[in-house]
């Protein structure tokens, strides 16, 4: 505790060079976090497929049956691939905000006896949360050369673009949520309710070309919204990808992340002291 009141005294260095000494660490706290996820679970990293496998054939069997709702791809297109791609993403964006938000809670008796710098953690969490991802692309590129779609060149590259864009929309996020949950523990029951509204809010289960117009470029002010719609896209109709709102979604992202990492290093001094 003294050790790290002591070293809060200090003058802070530059984020990237503070971290420069601490790959160990990182590493430690990603295998941490991967480590505790699954541990004494039956079948381990297969609920990262499970999980969205399963949401995806309840949405498409149950719901977009009936409303019949039509994402505009080719017909070779099965109509699970676009819903899969929209659970992906979301399900990695809401884990993952919700492990990064609590990140520091649930590492304080570690942060009052060693010193290092704190936003580690939330760095950790949100790596931890991008194996998941990874694991289940791996499915989402198998489902589309088992059912014959083909993939675009380019889908390549949006694909990177896009995981690029989710990775930093979801640590300004988190990290902005994890400096306030230190302070006030009520973030750690409105993170998840505003992540079940946000569900609904983002077009994970629906294109975004079902909203009216006026509204599609209040939806693109939500980082996910540009982030699934260009993955979509680049993999099934790269002549579709709205650049104009992938502007707006990436402008919103880089804010999100520049406004959390504000936020976080004005409360880093003080989070000893209230943790």
């Amino acid at each position: 505790m003294k050790r790290a009141a002591k070293a809060f005294t200090q003058k802070r260095q530059p984020l990237l060079k503070e971290l420069s000494g601490y790959h160990e660490l990182i590493y430690f706290f990603v295998w941490r976090y991967f480590k505790v996820r699954y541990k004494q679970t039956a079948i381990g990293i297969i609920w990262v497929i499970i999980q969205p496998l399963f949401l995806t054939a309840v949405v498409s069997l149950f719901i977009l049956r009936g409303l019949k709702i039509d994402f505009g791809y080719a017909q070779h297109v099965l109509v699970i691939l676009p819903i899969f791609a929209g659970i992906m993403l979301w399900t990695y964006f809401d884990k993952t905000v919700n492990a990064v938000s609590d990140s520091l809670i649930t590492n304080r008796n570690i942060m009052t006896k060693v010193y290092f710098p704190k936003i580690i953690p939330p760095l950790a969490a949100t790596v931890s949360g991008l194996i998941d991802l990874l694991f289940a692309l791996v499915v989402f590129v198998l489902l589309i050369i088992f059912s014959g779609s083909g993939i675009y060149p380019i889908g390549i590259l949006t694909c990177i673009l896009a995981l690029v864009l989710g990775v930093v929309a979801t640590f300004g996020t988190g990290i902005f949520f994890a400096a306030l949950n230190v302070e006030y523990r009520d973030v750690s029951q409105i993170v998840p309710f505003l992540l079940r509204i946000g569900v609904f809010a983002t077009p994970v289960f629906y294109p975004v070309t079902l909203l009216p117009n006026r509204i599609q470029e209040f939806a693109y002010l939500n980082p996910m919204t540009g982030v699934i719609e260009l993955f979509r896209s680049g993999f099934f109709n790269p002549s579709a990808i709205d650049w104009k709102g992938l502007a707006i979604s990436a402008g919103s992202a880089v804010a999100l992340a520049v406004i959390g990492l504000w936020v976080f290093r004005k409360k880093e001094t003080t989070m000893i002291d209230v943790i």
